[in-house]
């Protein structure tokens, strides 16, 4: 697992817990953004469940290889992949809030 973050910034962030699952046969490459040029990259495996931290303005675009060649196949607004936290005795209990519409 490899993360890429480029960019800095001032000022702290409070991101947002979200969840992407890959429900393709093939590989993605996903890429978080958000409105301070920091940027997160990650392989994600056919069928393969993750869980990432965003901004809650930040994007999320997946890209599939075509002919050698990476090409954009989505863009989904980090807000559409939360998932909510909900304390329950003293144990962080997640459940998705939004299904993903692809």
């Amino acid at each position: 697992m490899s993360s890429n973050w480029q960019g800095a910034t001032a000022e702290p962030v409070l991101n947002i817990v979200c969840h992407y699952t890959n429900s393709t046969r093939k590989m993605q490459l996903i890429r978080v953004t958000d409105s301070q040029n920091l940027y997160s990259e990650k392989i994600v495996f056919p069928q393969q469940r993750i869980l990432f931290e965003a901004a809650p303005e930040g994007q999320l675009a997946i890209y599939t290889n075509q002919a050698g060649i990476p090409r954009c196949i989505q863009i989904i607004p980090c807000q559409n992949l939360q998932v909510n936290q909900v304390r329950q005795n003293r144990t962080v209990v997640q459940t998705i809030v939004e299904t993903i519409s692809v």
